[in-house]
C-alpha cells in the first residue's frame, strides 16, 4: 500500500514537471505565484508597512532628544505617521477588494 502512494506521488510530481516544462508566459506567471497586478499590490503594501515603520523609527528617535528643535521634529514625524498610516490601511482596503474581485470570491 505504501510502495503504491509512492508510486502515485512520484507519477504527480512528474506530470507537475511536465506541464510546468511546457507552460508559456502566461502558465508560467500563474504557477510562480500570480499574475501582475498581485506582484504589484504585494510591493506596494510592503512598500506602505516600511514607510509607517520608518517614520515610526525616527519619531522614536526624535522623541528621545530633547530641545525645542527635537519636539518639532517629533511633531512633524507623528503627523507623517499618521498620514502614511492612511496610505498604508487605503492601499491594504484596495488590495483586498481587488483579489476579492479578480478571484469570484
Amino acid at each position: 500500500m505504501i510502495a503504491l502512494a509512492q508510486r502515485d506521488v512520484m507519477r504527480v510530481s512528474i506530470s507537475d514537471k511536465t506541464a510546468f516544462a511546457t507552460a508559456g508566459p502566461q502558465q508560467f506567471a500563474q504557477f510562480e505565484g500570480g499574475s501582475f497586478m498581485d506582484i504589484l499590490l504585494t510591493v506596494l503594501i510592503a512598500v506602505s508597512l516600511l514607510a509607517v515603520v520608518a517614520t515610526f523609527v525616527i519619531g522614536m528617535f526624535a522623541f528621545a532628544r530633547n530641545g525645542k528643535e527635537a519636539g518639532a521634529l517629533l511633531n512633524r514625524m507623528m503627523a507623517w505617521r499618521v498620514k502614511t498610516q492612511v496610505v498604508a490601511i487605503a492601499v491594504l482596503l484596495i488590495s483586498m477588494w481587488l483579489k476579492t474581485r479578480t478571484s469570484g470570491v
